[in-house]
This record gives structure tokens, C-alpha cells and sequence, in this order.
């Protein structure tokens, strides 16, 4: 599937003379050279290597899923408010000044969606609206577009993964469009800036997830390295972390002698000290928690331009109860028991910027272009090698395994999820709602034999419903649901 929208002056890309100046480094990245190709061929791993295949037992493991889960992106330019948009913006405002704690947010249906209006704006973007299921949107006032023109940025959107999953590429770019044509006249004539994207595949790996010794085999262009395993792991809330990197920055000589004690939360002290006698560093790696291995990061999330993680998706599946990966995985051949792992890249735009003179900053161009991004990641960026030789670790033999990542995207799979499936999270609040239920009759019962008190409290249940759903309520929590 190749994505087609007129751009000027594209040229022939190159991207063999890349020099990335964040702290995660990236020096001349060198992927297929020659014309710029939406079909191109992709360099074997023994090619790339110089190892040959011969001998090599087939593996076992297989890919299930690859392609786009996270993605931000802003839209913008020389742009004219939409009708629509110079029509309702003052509509809006009285929505924001109106609202008041802790009602619920007002909801605005664009299009056939319903999304919520946040109460307040973010820094330039003056509204901000939410549907849980499509995306974050924040658009400046019409009266301050001009600002925006510099930056392209009048909009900014952030897709749900849910909403990425369940449209194909030529569809996303379609819906994009459409909700921005409500804010801004001719979308379709600008181009669709990339803020964020990460590319992912799922890989099956037998009963287990990766080992140390697997970690420890890995060749990257960073040194920085988070590895978090599942038990006694300490996770800190956004607050805290406030806190910390807060005290953190503050010189010693401005800090009181009971600055600490008095202003970090207790339960937060005792984060901190577990995570001082959990904590083992080796080099430029660091371990915090418990017994099994679950993440492990290349390149610090908070401060790079482009960073890897690869982690246990089976577990996370599982604990979030995410149905909709989980039919994704079946389709494309789940045994339903082994782990599967999930190796994934996360990109900013100020890494995408130096790659093929920004053509990769257009998300159209990105799209049609991902085996080529993915192929310079799982060769140059990190790779998961037999053994590494200290003379030369570019000819260190790539394990069977990472080559089934480099050849993630040589295929076209089915990552389309045609129709979501909310019943696992609708069976899970019954249930939970029939125990409340269940002690509200067990306390309402003037004796073990009292079946006419039961009787009442379930025609009191059934009224209560049907009226809900006569008088709107129930449509009501659809449209803050982000499903009506």
C-alpha cells in the first residue's frame, strides 16, 4: 500500500551523511542507497554482516504485529480558520468559562465523533478536546493562527493506539483531514507535520521473555540502558517525580536544613530508599527491582530524540486487558500461550528532521516509507547479536532471533482491527457492579428469608435502567465514553 499526496521539490533522498547531536548519538546512519523507493529491496542480514546463513536452523518464533502505535503530529501554516470553527469558537469559550468542579466535561460532536472540552487551554492552544476513541486535540484561537504560522502548528493531534489500529494507512490520513477540516479551511492542501511516532512488533519467544545474558548481547548506539523487572519494582507517580527532579535542581545552598523532610511526602522517602537498596549499576546500566526481567530501555525517553525498548507485551496485555491486540495477534496465527515480546522505536521529530534532508517529518512520506526507517533501526541503531566480538562487533554474528525483528516489516500483515470488541471491559464492570449489588441486598435483607426484598430491588434495577436509557442518560455516558 503506498499513500499518494502531491509534495514539491521532494528530490532524492539520501541518508548516509546523518549526524544526530542528542544524547542518545547516531553517527552517519547508512541504510539502502541509490533512488528513494516506495518498494525497495531490503539488505539481508548476511549481507549486512557478512555472516553466512549457511547451517542456521529455522526459528521458530514469528511476528505477529508491526507498524504504527503511537503517533503525534501537527498540522498549520499559512491557514484560515474553518467556517465552522470562526462560527463555534465563542460557543466554546462559554462552554470553559461555564464548566465548574467536578462536573463532568461539556462534549462537542465533530463529525460523527463525540469529544470532550477541557475546561482550560495548554500554553498556545487554547481549546483542547478528547475522545477516548480517536485522540487528543489542541487548536489555537482564530485570532492567534498567525502566531502559528512559523511553526505549522495551529493543530496538534495525538492518536489513541486503539483509533491507529483500527483504520488502514489510506483511511487514517483520510480521518485526519476530516477532523481537521473542522478548524482550519482546506487541510488537505498542507502537509502533516510528525511530532512523535513509534514503530513496534510483536515476536512470539516460547515460555519466557529475554534474559540478561540476551540484554547483554545487545549492540547500541547508546549507552544509556533502564532495565525494570516485575517484582519489588518501584514506580513513581508524575508528582513525585516532580519532586524529585524539583530537589534535584535545586542548589544545596538555597535548600533549608528540613527542606527535605518537610516537603517530600513520606510514602515518596520510602519509594526512594527502596529503590537505593534494589538499585544495581553496571556501567552505563541500570536495574531497579525485583526477579523477572520485563523492559529494558536504549536511550533515556526523557532526553533523546530517538530511544528503543523492548519488553513483555503478554504481561501488559493481560494486567490492561487490551482485546483489541490480542485479536490482532490471533489473526495472524497466536497460539494463545507463548510470550511475545514487543521491540519498539520511539522517534521525535527532531531525530525524523535529519533523516533524507526531513522528507520523514511528513507523516505521508513516513508511511510509505516505514521498512526503510525500520531497516536503518534494527542494523545500525541496536541489534541483538550471537556473540560480541571485541575486535570488530560490526561483524558480530546477528542472533536468530534479531533477524526476525530486521524482517518485521518486509511483509504486509493484517493490523487492521475491523470492528473493537469492548465486551472483556463491559463483562469486567458487571461483574464488579453485580458485588455491589449483591451486598446491598445481603444488608437490605431484614431476614435470610426476606426473597420479597430481592424481588423489589430488582424491579428498582430495572426501572432504574430503562429510565436512563429513556431520558438520555445512558447517551449521555456514550458521548463522554467517546463511543456514541
Amino acid at each position: 500500500m503506498t499513500i499518494q499526496k502531491e509534495r514539491s521539490g521532494a528530490g532524492t533522498p539520501d541518508l548516509s551523511n546523518i549526524h544526530h547531536k542528542e544524547p542518545t548519538p547516531v553517527i552517519s546512519p547508512t541504510l539502502a542507497g541509490g533512488t528513494h523507493q516506495h518498494n525497495h529491496q531490503v539488505l539481508t542480514h548476511h549481507q549486512l554482516v557478512g555472516v553466512s546463513p549457511k547451517g542456521k536452523v529455522e526459528d521458530p518464533r514469528r511476528v505477529l504485529v508491526s507498524g504504527v502505535d503511537t503517533l503525534e503530529m501537527t498540522i498549520g501554516g499559512f491557514v484560515s480558520p474553518s467556517q465552522y470553527y470562526v462560527d463555534n469558537y465563542k460557543l466554546f469559550e462559554e462552554l470553559k468559562l461555564s464548566y465548574q468542579k467536578p462536573d463532568k466535561y461539556f462534549t462537542v460532536q465533530l463529525g460523527n465523533r463525540w469529544f470532550q472540552l477541557y475546561p482550560e487551554g495548554k500554553g498556545s492552544y487554547c481549546f483542547q478536546f478528547r475522545c477516548d476513541e480517536f485522540g487528543f486535540i489542541k487548536v489555537f484561537h482564530p485570532s492567534s493562527f498567525a502566531s502559528g504560522v512559523n511553526g505549522k502548528q495551529q493543530i496538534h493531534l495525538k492518536l489513541y493506539s486503539e483509533f491507529i489500529h483500527s483504520v488502514s494507512e489510506e483511511q487514517l490520513i483520510k480521518e485526519i483531514y476530516s477532523i481537521c477540516s473542522y478548524f482550519i479551511q482546506d487541510p488537505e492542501q498542507y502537509s502533516i507535520q510528525i511530532s512523535r511516532v513509534d514503530l513496534h512488533c510483536d515476536i512470539t519467544n516460547g515460555s519466557s521473555f529475554l534474559t540478561e545474558e540476551d540484554v547483554r548481547h545487545c549492540v547500541s548506539r547508546t549507552r544509556f540502558r533502564d532495565k525494570w523487572f516485575d517484582h519489588y519494582g518501584v514506580e513513581f507517580t508524575e508528582d513525585e517525580l516532580n519532586i524529585i527532579e524539583s530537589y534535584s535542581n535545586d542548589p544545596s545552598y538555597n535548600r533549608g536544613s528540613g527542606k527535605l523532610m518537610n516537603n517530600v511526602p513520606v510514602d515518596l522517602m520510602k519509594k526512594m530508599s527502596e529503590v537505593c537498596l534494589n538499585q544495581l549499576s553496571l556501567g552505563a546500566d541500570r536495574l531497579i527491582g525485583g526477579r523477572n526481567l520485563q523492559t529494558i530501555y536504549f536511550g533515556n525517553p526523557k532526553y533523546s530524540n530517538l530511544w528503543g525498548k523492548i519488553y513483555d507485551k503478554t504481561v501488559q496485555v493481560k494486567k490492561e486487558k487490551q482485546e483489541q491486540i490480542q485479536e490482532l495477534w490471533n489473526k495472524n496465527g497466536y497460539n494463545g500461550i507463548d510470550t511475545i515480546c514487543r521491540v519498539e522505536f520511539s522517534m521525535k521529530r527532531n531525530f525524523l528532521k535529519e533523516l533524507d534532508e526531513r522528507l520523514y517529518v511528513n507523516l505521508i512520506d513516513f508511511l510509505n516509507n516505514k521498512s526503510k526507517i525500520w531497516e536503518y533501526l534494527t542494523h545500525k541503531f541496536l541489534r541483538m547479536v550471537v556473540e560480541k566480538k571485541e575486535n570488530n562487533i560490526q561483524l558480530s554474528e546477528v542472533s536468530t532471533f534479531w533477524i526476525k525483528i530486521q524482517n518485521a516489516f518486509d511483509k504486509p500483515m493484517d493490523t487492521v482491527i475491523r470492528q473493537k470488541q469492548r465486551l472483556g471491559k463491559a463483562n469486567q464492570l458487571f461483574l464488579q457492579g453485580l458485588g455491589c449489588l449483591k451486598q446491598s441486598v445481603s444488608i437490605g435483607m431484614i431476614d435470610n428469608e426476606d426473597i420479597s426484598h430481592l424481588r423489589s430491588f430488582i424491579q428498582s434495577i430495572q426501572k432504574g435502567l430503562s429510565l436512563s436509557y429513556h431520558n438520555g442518560e445512558i447517551f449521555e455516558r456514550r458521548k463522554l465514553l467517546g463511543v456514541a
